[in-house]
C-alpha cells in the first residue's frame, strides 16, 4: 500500500462483495492524481516512454504486465503510432474509461481520482523454465485497461529491488517481536495457526527475518507433525557411491 501516495475515507460506494453491493460504508483508498493534465504532456510523449516497458498492475497486489498502448480522450498510441479517435470511437473510449474507473471503485474500493491517461497492458499469465535455466514469460493476448496513476514501473518487493527498505513502523514491529512471542500465522500452508517466535528481528539487521515454530490447530495436524518428528529422529543417513 505504501508504494503509492494514498489517503482514506469512509464512504458508501457499494463495493461488490460476492456479487452484491455493500449497503454500509466501506474504507475507500484515494489515490493522489498525477497532475499530468496540468503539465501539457502529450499522449505521444507518454507512449514513447512507456510502450513495450515492463509494469505492474492491479495495485496493491502488483501483477506483472507489459505496456502495449496508451490512450486518452484524443486517441490511442501503440507500436503503429498515434491514431485519433473517430466520433464513435471517442464515445466508446469514454464508456470504457468510466467503466475502468468504476471497476476500481466498486470492486477494490480504490478512488483513482482524475484519470486523463490510461495504460493498456497484457498481463503475465505463466512462466516456463527453459533447458538452459532461463525463464520464459508468457503474456495474455487480451489487453487490460488501467488509469496511469495505478501503474508501477517496478516491484519494490522483488529481489534486487527495494525490498530491504523498511518504514519506521515496519522496523518497530519487527524489533518488538522478541523470542518466545506468540503470533498468528497468515500464510500457507498453516493459515490461522498460532506460532512462537524462535528468533526475533534484530535492530541492526538491514533485512530482518523471523524464525517461527508453528503449532497446528487440529489433532490430525498435530499427530502428523509428531509422526514426522519421530521418523526424522530415528532415521539414518546412508551413502551410496
Amino acid at each position: 500500500l505504501q508504494t503509492l501516495k494514498v489517503t482514506s475515507r469512509l464512504d458508501a460506494v457499494g463495493v461488490d462483495v460476492f456479487g452484491t453491493a455493500s449497503k454500509k460504508k466501506s474504507l475507500v483508498l484515494e489515490l493522489k492524481a498525477p497532475g499530468l493534465s496540468n503539465l501539457s504532456i502529450k499522449l505521444e510523449q507518454i507512449g514513447k516512454a512507456l510502450l513495450g516497458e515492463r509494469c505492474f498492475v492491479n495495485w496493491p497486489y502488483l501483477k506483472e504486465s507489459t505496456v502495449t498502448g496508451i490512450s486518452d480522450n484524443t486517441g490511442y498510441f501503440d507500436t503503429h503510432g498515434f491514431r485519433a479517435h473517430s466520433s464513435g470511437g471517442k464515445e466508446e473510449w469514454e464508456y470504457q474509461a468510466d467503466k475502468c474507473i468504476d471497476s476500481y471503485l466498486t470492486k477494490q474500493a480504490i478512488d483513482v481520482g482524475e484519470a486523463s491517461f490510461f495504460v493498456h497492458a497484457r498481463d503475465c499469465v505463466d512462466m516456463t523454465r527453459m533447458p538452459d535455466g532461463s525463464i520464459e514469460k508468457h503474456f495474455s493476448d487480451k489487453e487490460s485497461m488501467h488509469p496511469i496513476q495505478v501503474i508501477l514501473r517496478s516491484d519494490p518487493f522483488e529481489k534486487g529491488g527495494k525490498s530491504t527498505i523498511q518504514t519506521a513502523a515496519q522496523k518497530k514491529v519487527m524489533q518488538s517481536l522478541k523470542s518466545g512471542s506468540k503470533v498468528l500465522y497468515l500464510s500457507e500452508p498453516y493459515y490461522g495457526c498460532v506460532g512462537t517466535i524462535l528468533k526475533g528481528g534484530r535492530k541492526k539487521q538491514q533485512d530482518p527475518k523471523l524464525s517461527i515454530q508453528i503449532v497446528p490447530n487440529s489433532d490430525a495436524e498435530k499427530q502428523n507433525m509428531s509422526t514426522c518428528k519421530r521418523i526424522v529422529n530415528h532415521s539414518q543417513a546412508w551413502y551410496f557411491p
